[in-house]
């Protein structure tokens, strides 16, 4: 744009194929000033976290030039307009109607970010609060602090996550009779999937009216959804809602402001088209009054499309929302008959199961606020006349991006039809040899850092993004580092940034792939499930004399040099007078077969992803202890001990040697492949960062509980000095929730502490009474203590209502 252009236009705007400018926006008022739009200020610069969308961008085929990036907005990201028109147009766009791919901006230097103003960098980022505020309760910093509190700094902070859409809509006046456009939203935010219905809209808009003024409409409408009354979670609160199923758990945190409590007295604005074809009213809109947006682009051939494309995305959502609420408010009409109503400021507690409810005070709702699910803060989003509902998932991580279904991953590459792995066997890869699970030996690639390569030919770019997403999640809340190299979205244009990428896990399309091996390691089809390892990918077993070398502590066999060829070594205990790894007594085999059990039997994606955290973090316990005995310290995990006198125990314990021998010759090969990745590297600055900031000082919670829930002959001083030292600890809602997070995430909740209540001894029996009684002090405790079962709970009653006689 030239310097003469007036100042209602923004200046930094590229357009690289219609050569114009945008107009401006509230982000042009916000950034230039109203008076000289020519002088960027830096006082201007409002908080990155007030602005999560950074640009728009929008892709088109032309025939004769092929992908090409149109537009950029705010102004240009100064990555290879080349690299993001063929990321926004994936192979075979233009077989299908509609398509999704999602990719990440800021991993390489092929797809850094580096616009125009440097006070605009996406990677500046506040400064955080110290580690030792992890498990505040008054977070104010919000979800990337409180990650950088838990993990500390990593390219994922750095990162933008990309969510574009592409469609293909056939017009006969054009050649080859269709046009395909994509357009894609930038953001820091990693649940990118609230964006979907609103990025869909504004292209079907863009179809009937192509205007540059559609992306700064959309890119203001997605920076004005309001976050106002969304809760800030600490790590710890995180962990506790992320595996529990409870709706209302943290409701008391919930606490909207008078002006939107207003608001939701009233009825989302939507127009819905019956089976008649006609528009209901909501809230007053009628066809005519939706026909024109706030900025007067919107014809009612436009609504038509926006109204059908809402309709698809998102009337069915709004339904069931309003179905829950109206379950909600039954529901709470309908334990307002069964339950007495607490003076004003008191709150009820039974200890027979009841609940307790704030009547009033900070933090209350009113009954006509109800928090349908406090797994998500709901709010709305505008555009072009239609409010739309948007709900903002709580209890995701950073490293956790889009939506995505581990169970759909379980259940792709879980055919039991699969053929045996053929020879020659990895260490790190085929750890029960041809019998290995698929879905182990994806995980073992994982940990070990192995290129990662999803192939879906003839398939959608969103089927296989959802595999690439899945799998980055499958370490759960242990580890990170997955995310800033993976590529769900890939192409031939992108095999440098896959070069550069160690342990790359990307999704591509294109066949041609499945022929360059030596670009892989591991190709999933995700067309028929099946599983491959590149004939490339080799190691040196020449110093290799059998598993039981493992167990030495100054040396280790699995050492090997880089880019040695070797036969793998036998892995069933064939030859070597083991059975160690046969696939009966595999610890790998029984997590699997939990598993397949599990979504067979229609557990919730939270359940599997529970199993699979509980999975990685045993293998990370069992990684300290073999970092232990072969060089006799670690600095992954605490010291093994047992405990002794008023000492507690801690690190990783076995039942027997023989046991031992086993896991060391199972996950040998595995953990030393492990310490050469970059998730190691994270983990031991985790690990130090948590010792630090944790609020129950020098004690292994994982171990007393791993010995309350599986020890056989536990003397009662242990278990007396347990209980002992964990009232003694439960002095704040800081501890009380840490308590919570470590017991949430093994999956019985309480119910391993309440064992204690049935306990031969006297003593332990009444201090596990008053660590139950400590717990209920937080509502979050409460809620906690109430989910035990009724046997646990009856037995609670009982000791406690024991206790206060023997007191009287």
């Amino acid at each position: 744009m030239m310097a003469s252009d007036s100042a209602a236009r923004l200046p930094l705007i590229n357009t690289t194929v219609h050569g114009e400018g945008l107009a401006a926006s509230n982000y042009a008022r916000k950034f230039l000033g109203p008076n000289d739009p020519s002088k960027a200020s830096k006082e201007a610069v409002v908080d990155d976290d007030e602005e999560p969308v950074k640009f728009i961008l929008l892709a088109e085929f032309d025939i004769d030039q092929g992908a090409t990036l149109s537009m950029q907005y705010p102004f240009t990201t100064g990555t290879n307009e080349h690299t993001l028109a063929e990321l926004m147009l994936p192979d075979g766009a233009h077989l299908r109607s509609e398509d999704w791919t999602i990719f990440f901006l800021n991993q390489t230097s092929k797809n850094a970010v580096t616009p125009i103003l440097e006070h605009e960098s996406p990677g500046r980022r506040p400064s955080t609060q110290t580690v030792g505020d992890q498990y505040s309760s008054e977070d104010t910093s919000g979800r990337k602090e409180a990650h950088a509190q838990q993990w500390g700094h990593s390219k994922t902070d750095e990162m933008l996550f990309v969510l574009n859409c592409v469609k293909m809509k056939e017009d006969k006046s054009v050649r080859r009779g269709a046009m395909v456009k994509a357009l894609a939203v930038c953001t820091s935010k990693p649940y990118i999937q609230i964006y979907k219905p609103i990025l869909s809209l504004a292209l079907d808009e863009y179809y009937q009216n192509p205007s540059p003024a559609i992306l700064a409409k959309l890119f203001d409408s997605l920076n004005s959804i309001s976050v106002t009354g969304c809760p800030k979670l600490s790590y710890a609160e995180t962990l506790v809602l992320r595996y529990s199923d409870q709706k209302n758990l943290f409701e008391e945190k919930f606490t909207p402001p008078v002006s939107l409590a207003m608001e939701e007295r009233e009825e989302f604005v939507v127009p819905i088209e019956d089976e008649r074809n006609s528009y209901r009213s909501y809230g007053g809109l009628t066809p005519e009054s939706s026909t024109r947006s706030e900025e007067g682009l919107v014809t009612s051939g436009t609504m038509r499309s926006l109204k059908g494309t809402f309709d698809r995305l998102s009337s069915g959502s709004v339904r069931r929302m309003r179905k829950s609420s109206r379950t909600s408010m039954r529901d709470s009409f309908d334990n307002t008959k069964t339950r007495n109503t607490p003076r004003e400021g008191q709150s009820s507690f039974k200890p027979d199961g009841g609940e307790r409810r704030q009547t009033s005070g900070p933090g209350s709702r009113h009954a006509h606020q109800p928090v349908r699910d406090t797994h998500f803060f709901e709010t709305k989003a505008h555009y072009s006349g239609m409010t739309i509902p948007v709900r903002i998932p709580l209890v995701s991580l950073l490293e956790e991006v889009g939506d995505y279904s581990i169970k759909g991953l379980v259940q792709k590459f879980s055919s039991p039809s699969a053929a045996p792995f053929p020879a020659p066997f990895h260490p790190h890869l085929h750890t029960s040899g041809a019998a290995t699970h698929p879905l182990m030996l994806l995980l073992n690639a994982l940990l070990t850092q192995k290129r990662i390569l999803f192939l879906g030919h003839g398939q959608p770019a969103g089927h296989v993004v959802n595999f690439v997403l899945a799998t980055c999640s499958l370490t759960g809340h242990i580890l990170r580092g997955f995310t800033e190299r993976a590529f769900p979205y890939s192409n031939l244009a992108g095999l440098e940034m896959l070069a550069e990428t160690p342990g790359y896990i990307a999704g591509v399309i294109n066949p041609r792939f499945e022929d360059l091996q030596h670009t892989w390691d591991v190709l999933c089809n995700t067309e028929t499930g099946k599983i491959t390892v590149s004939k490339y990918l080799v190691s040196d077993s020449r110093n290799s004399e059998g598993p039981s070398r493992a167990l030495s502590p100054a040396t280790s066999i699995f050492s090997r040099e880089e880019g040695a060829t070797y036969d793998a070594p036998p892995l069933s205990g064939e030859g070597t007078g083991d059975t160690f790894l046969n696939k009966g007594e595999s610890t790998d085999s029984q997590f699997i077969d939990e598993i397949l059990a599990m979504v067979a039997s229609g557990c919730s994606e939270t359940a599997v992803r529970a199993r699979f955290a509980e999975y990685v973090h045993r293998f990370v316990r069992l990684a300290a202890r073999y970092e232990e005995d072969t060089t006799g310290h670690t600095t992954i995990g605490f010291a093994s001990k047992r405990a002794y006198g008023q000492e507690l125990g801690s690190g990783h314990e076995f039942a027997s040697e023989t046991n031992k021998a086993r896991e060391f010759a199972l996950y040998g090969p595995r953990i030393e492949a492990w310490q050469k990745s970059q998730s190691y590297q994270y983990w031991q600055e985790d690990f130090a960062r948590i010792i630090t900031v944790k609020t129950i000082k020098n004690i292994d919670l994982h171990y007393q509980l791993s010995r309350l829930r599986c020890a056989q002959m536990m003397p009662d001083e242990e278990a007396m000095l347990i209980y002992r030292r964990l009232n003694e600890q439960m002095q704040s809602y800081e501890q009380v929730v840490e308590l919570l997070a470590y017991s949430s995430t093994s999956g019985d909740g309480l119910s391993t502490l309440a064992l204690g209540l049935f306990h031969v001894s006297r003593t332990v029996r009444y201090a596990v009474v008053q660590l139950l009684d400590l717990l209920q002090a937080y509502p979050v405790g409460k809620l906690a203590v109430h989910r035990l079962n009724v046997f646990q709970m009856m037995a609670y009653k009982r000791l406690s209502d024991e206790a206060k006689s023997r007191v009287a």
